[in-house]
């Protein structure tokens, strides 16, 4: 096998070296226990302070606004639970049932009124067929989409809730989209905003949360007086380093890696485009460079995935946290993309550490999978 091209990096992303190199260097030295009151302990809450206006920044929010999760899972339940414990009667919430899982399942769990946004064929929100009740608690919106990258348009959505529901809390699932694109939590008026680490680079099971209004806020694990009282137990102090680091560099490339993923983006497409091959592109030309879904006609989008592995190249058919449920297409399926479309989707997901080359290969060897499979197939 001599490639080793991944293009999973909407599921997840390598640790870049930087970030390697600080929680190494966190380990040694920040092992000690943040809340202690012992120089080493001082040392340690210094290294988190840092952390925390590095993450802050990249989310455009005031450090006192933004709490340390253990990821974008548990910082939407945190949103959600918050509404459903402050409301003291049927709490009514709107969301889309494209949204994660993390989201349709919490709402469902806690067994929660729900009202389905209306989406078009991308999953964009159609502000004009809304009709929801005269009373509504929550409205969550996802800011990019997790399977094919559609961008909601966070600015006129919120305006358009504000104006028919001032009270009502707005969460914003901006998991895809933090540290690609820039966030506007004030601007957009929201009450709560979840982000995660691992999709730039960062470690695995940290994340954040924005709370517009902490003081308003109860706490969501129970315990000490950590992160100001609202979320107890001792700090994932090396999840945290590695956090901020990744968010210090994803603070200098935001324009320049967006540029150069676009750039990526298009040197896959001309290649597909350029072969006698057929294929649906499922991801809205206005959607992220980031995130590209395509479904090839009568294949098993599965099967394409096994052979681009076999070759060194690592792609997924849909987002990694319902890739093993019987659900896994529920989003592509309420977008009204049709079940034989979906059989055959996959998913390509760049990242700015790819080069040129590498795109081009991954490419080039996509159309030779595709070629293979309808001989196979007799087509």
């Amino acid at each position: 096998m001599k490639n080793n091209i991944y293009l999973d990096n909407c599921s997840t992303t390598p640790l870049s070296k930087y970030v390697k190199t600080e929680m190494i260097a966190a380990m040694n030295e920040d092992y000690k226990n943040p809340s202690s009151l012992h120089r080493l302990g001082i040392t340690s809450e210094k290294a988190m302070e840092k952390a925390l206006k590095s993450v802050s920044t990249l989310m455009n929010a005031m450090p006192n606004k933004v709490f340390f999760t253990s990821g974008g899972t548990e910082s939407n339940n945190m949103a959600i639970f918050q509404v459903a414990k402050a409301r003291k009667r049927n709490v009514k919430i709107a969301l889309t049932m494209a949204d994660h899982p993390s989201i349709t399942e919490t709402v469902k769990a806690y067994g929660i009124e729900t009202y389905i946004l209306p989406i078009d064929r991308f999953g964009v929100i159609k502000l004009e067929e809304i009709e929801l009740p005269e009373h509504l608690d929550m409205i969550i919106i996802t800011h990019v989409h997790n399977e094919i990258g559609s961008i909601q348009p966070m600015y006129e959505i919120c305006k358009a809730v504000r104006k028919k529901y001032p009270t009502t809390h707005i969460h914003a699932d901006c998991v895809q989209s933090y540290g690609k694109f820039k966030l506007h939590p004030e601007d957009w008026d929201i009450d709560t905003m979840s982000v995660s680490s691992h999709k730039i680079h960062g470690p695995k099971g940290i994340g954040a949360i924005y709370i517009k209004n902490p003081n308003k806020t109860s706490p969501f694990i129970v315990g000490g007086l950590q992160q100001r009282g609202l979320r107890g137990g001792t700090e994932n102090i090396l999840g945290i380093v590695g956090f901020g680091a990744a968010a210090e560099e994803r603070l200098q490339y935001l324009e320049s890696n967006l540029e150069k993923v676009a750039l990526l983006k298009r040197t896959f497409m001309n290649i597909l485009e350029d072969a006698d091959i057929e294929y649906h592109v499922n991801s809205s030309e206005n959607g992220t460079p980031y995130i590209l879904s395509l479904s090839i006609p009568n294949a098993k989008g599965e099967v394409i995935l096994h052979m681009m592995e076999e070759r060194g190249i690592y792609i997924s058919t849909s987002s990694a946290c319902s890739s093993k449920s019987s659900h896994a297409r529920k989003p592509l399926d309420v977008m009204g993309i049709s079940r034989d479309r979906i059989e055959g989707t996959i998913r390509i997901c760049f990242n700015e550490q790819l080069t040129e080359k590498e795109v081009t290969i991954a490419a080039t060897e996509l159309v030779k999978c595709i070629r293979t499979y309808n001989q196979w197939m007799g087509r």
